[in-house]
């Protein structure tokens, strides 16, 4: 078995735990900040259950573009993702909580969407002091639509649902940012 399907497949069911924590873990507000947005990043939000902090990054992003929303469930196409979330209600494909930089706060990475062009764009949102910093583009793909995030042994998973294809992301304090590396099997 290929090592980046047997650590996707691990990495997959250590996020599932995970996911009950995620789910209605923030109460909904929406402020009068999404005014600014598009219509299709407005009802974006309505999927997601962000707290205002959350929220106010995430406008702080979509303000200064029109053709990006978050990305949806809906925006994924693969077999398997209704059966994980049969199996493990929560789990968001394109959404993942996670102290990703190691400084005891939680950070948050997600997926805008580019309906026109077909593109996403994954985005770590870092927690500092109780806020978030300006968001850091990690990658950006047309290839991600059988795709979802998770979290293991302190590294960012992208990849297909039993697949070996998937990305591994480390925080490094030195770049100040993720990093892909090659993931190595213990």
């Amino acid at each position: 078995m290929n090592r980046h399907f047997c650590v996707f497949l691990v990495c997959l069911a250590a996020s599932l735990f995970s996911c009950k924590k995620q789910e209605n873990s923030h109460n909904v507000k929406v402020d009068s900040s999404l005014h600014a947005l598009s219509l299709s990043s407005r009802k974006s939000f309505e999927a997601y259950s962000f707290s205002e902090m959350q929220q106010s990054a995430i406008v702080s992003l979509l303000r200064d573009s029109m053709l990006w929303r978050l990305a949806l469930d809906s925006d994924n196409i693969s077999p398997f993702l209704k059966d994980q979330q049969g199996d493990h209600p929560g789990y968001r494909p394109y959404y993942l909580e996670a102290d990703i930089d190691r400084n005891g706060e939680q950070d948050f990475v997600l997926a805008l969407f580019n309906e026109e062009d077909k593109i996403f764009s994954v985005y770590l949102f870092r927690q500092l002091d109780k806020t978030y910093t300006l968001p850091a583009l990690v990658f950006s793909s047309q290839h991600l639509q059988q795709s979802g995030f998770c979290f293991i042994r302190g590294d960012l998973v992208v990849g297909e649902f039993y697949s070996d294809n998937a990305g591994v992301f480390r925080w490094d304090d030195r770049e100040g940012r993720l990093l892909e590396i090659e993931f190595e099997v213990e």
